[in-house]
């Protein structure tokens, strides 16, 4: 259904997350009689770094987000980690199906919202807990679709804007508690690549620190695109200036030396310009 590129351990390089069908039921005997449907839900495949991948999605708790469409992942909390936001949801006419296949349909009718937030090497579904609930009490819930995570009101943080078949799109505005941030926006004008899409940006909030990566890409998981910006979260007690900000911009060859800027305030949109 949906896929997305993000370096979700923190360690430097790009893992891949890809959502699916997830069926709830024992054995992971799959209903179903249409290879257009599966059961056995999402998948979070984890890089070692030198372009292998190792399936996760077990031990990080990640498989069933119902009827999976669009995913982000991004440090809505503030905090420096990456929450991740699953749409789902099935929306069709059930007539004239019975038996299991009635069975299977049925159970996505109701898909509640996954926000999955790390706890050590799992990650827990706090959507309840933060307001997002995009089932409807009027009637059967309008499947979500595409996932847009970007900061409408300009406060500093991550609002999510939700797609749905069949209805309006909903938007969910973030009032999370005061925490540090950065946004990073690249230029680099007159090369075709206006805003440096498919380059690494790495912040270092003080020499002591691991640095934390992103790359800069328009691509949404689903039906969607998204702001070609990395947006960091540094938490209430984090920094209000980076240590140091490195941006390799895209090359043809795949090389390039870094721009590096030291001492940066946070709590704002940086504009970094190709030199």
């Amino acid at each position: 259904m949906g896929s997305l590129l993000r370096d979700f351990d923190e360690d430097g390089d790009l893992d891949w997350f890809v959502t699916g069908i997830a069926y709830p039921t024992g054995g992971r005997r799959c209903p179903a009689d249409s290879v257009a449907v599966g059961c056995s839900g999402n998948r979070l495949y984890s890089n070692d770094g030198k372009g292998d991948f190792r399936d996760v999605t077990e031990s990080a708790g990640v498989r069933d987000a119902g009827w999976g469409w669009g995913v982000a992942a991004e440090s809505f909390s503030g905090l420096p980690r990456r929450e991740i936001v699953v749409a789902n949801g099935f929306f069709e006419r059930l007539e004239g199906r019975s038996g299991a296949n009635l069975r299977y349909f049925s159970t996505f009718t109701e898909d509640p919202l996954r926000f999955w937030v790390p706890s050590g090497e799992r990650y827990v579904d706090l959507a309840k807990e933060v307001g997002l609930d995009d089932r409807d009490p009027s009637g059967p819930q309008n499947g979500s679709r595409a996932v847009v995570p970007f900061d409408y009101d300009n406060d500093g943080d991550l609002d999510v804007l939700l797609t749905r078949a069949g209805a309006s799109p909903r938007l969910f505005r973030n009032d999370r508690p005061t925490s540090h941030w950065v946004s990073i926006v690249l230029e680099q004008p007159g090369l075709g690549n206006r805003f440096a899409e498919g380059a690494k940006v790495q912040v270092t909030v003080d020499p002591n620190s691991e640095p934390r990566s992103a790359w800069i890409s328009s691509n949404g998981s689903y039906d969607s695109q998204v702001l070609p910006e990395a947006y960091f979260g540094f938490g209430p007690e984090g920094p209000a200036t980076i240590h140091e900000l490195r941006v390799w911009w895209p090359s043809p060859t795949g090389r390039s030396e870094p721009t590096v800027l030291r001492e940066v305030a946070a709590d704002r949109r940086v504009v970094v310009r190709r030199p």
